[in-house]
This record gives structure tokens, C-alpha cells and sequence, in this order.
């Protein structure tokens, strides 16, 4: 049991610190130029791998990531997560 008190995030901030560093990581990576940059790098490797590589897996788990850059702002807005 002690473990798992070792990984609650709450023993070591406090609520409010907690919420405000996952907004600030949910602004600047799905909302911003770090979005672009991921989106574009993750289509990019998804070509290579599909194409390239001829792995269709990988390359259709890196197009589903990039979806996620591109539309993951909307998509926790309509969830209220952001």
C-alpha cells in the first residue's frame, strides 16, 4: 500500500497546482505551434512507414496520433476536459 501512496499526485501538490499544469500541458499541446509541429512530424512518419516502409500498422497509428494533434482541442472541448 505504500507504493501506491507513493504515486498519488496529491501528496506532493496541491489540487489547484495540479489542474493548472495540466491546462498549461493541454494549451501548449494541443493548442499552438506544438500541435503544428507534432500534427506535421506524425503525418510525415505515418507516409514514411505506410509507403516507405511498408508497415501499415504503424503508419496508420501514427496518422491516428496525428489526428489526435490536429483535433484533440476540439475534441476536449466537447468532453469538458479543457
Amino acid at each position: 500500500m505504500d507504493f501506491i501512496e507513493l504515486l498519488n499526485p496529491f501528496k506532493y501538490f496541491s489540487e489547484a497546482s495540479y489542474t493548472n499544469f495540466f491546462k498549461i500541458l493541454f494549451n501548449s499541446l494541443f493548442n499552438g505551434w506544438l500541435a503544428r509541429v507534432l500534427g506535421f512530424a506524425f503525418l510525415f512518419l505515418a507516409f514514411w512507414f505506410w509507403t516507405k516502409r511498408e508497415n501499415i500498422a504503424r503508419g496508420l497509428g501514427f496518422f491516428f496520433m496525428a489526428l489526435l494533434f490536429g483535433y484533440g482541442w476540439v475534441i476536449f472541448k466537447i468532453l469538458g476536459v479543457a
